[in-house]
């Protein structure tokens, strides 16, 4: 595990449960939502997301090393297909300060794009994630600048988190 106190990196954290044939399974048992042009949520069971409830109390003891006040995750399942992504932007807003950590995991069999982080100068410091199963945590602030561009031939899925915490 990398932390640096704004990113946690779980490298291959449920990569036991990601292969080939439950990817298959899923791309063959989900529906494709466009509810915005960046990239489209996804509708449909992956057994990432029973791992994911089950490990609930570890995975909010995680990002409590963040922030501690964090108490509860949502989740849901997005796909960017080539092309598709996510500009340089920034998740800390006034209106969401109660949701200040978010999560990532990488659901594809393969390792596709990861997230990409820049400094406060939004300079591109690197890539992290992207490996079968890797799990990024980070706390959202005024510096927090990320972006998420598919350049693969292959469709990029991931669960993403967003963690309540008190304000």
């Amino acid at each position: 595990m990398w932390n640096n106190n704004q990113y946690i990196l779980k490298e291959g954290w449920v990569k036991s449960l990601i292969n080939d044939q439950v990817h298959q399974n899923f791309l063959a048992n989900h529906q494709r939502l466009k509810i915005i042009e960046e990239f489209d949520h996804v509708a449909g069971h992956h057994p990432v997301v029973d791992h994911l409830i089950n490990q609930k109390e570890n995975i909010i003891s995680l990002a409590k090393k963040l922030l501690v006040d964090v108490y509860d995750f949502e989740h849901s399942i997005q796909v960017y297909d080539n092309n598709q992504g996510l500009p340089l932007h920034n998740d800390f807003y006034d209106d969401n300060r109660d949701r200040a950590v978010r999560g990532i995991i990488w659901l594809n069999p393969i390792a596709v794009e990861g997230t990409l982080v820049y400094n406060k100068q939004e300079k591109l410091i690197g890539q992290l994630g992207g490996n079968p199963g890797d799990l990024l945590l980070f706390l959202t602030t005024e510096q927090s600048h990320h972006s998420a561009l598919n350049t693969t031939d292959i469709p990029r899925y991931t669960i993403n988190l967003t963690f309540a915490n008190k304000i």
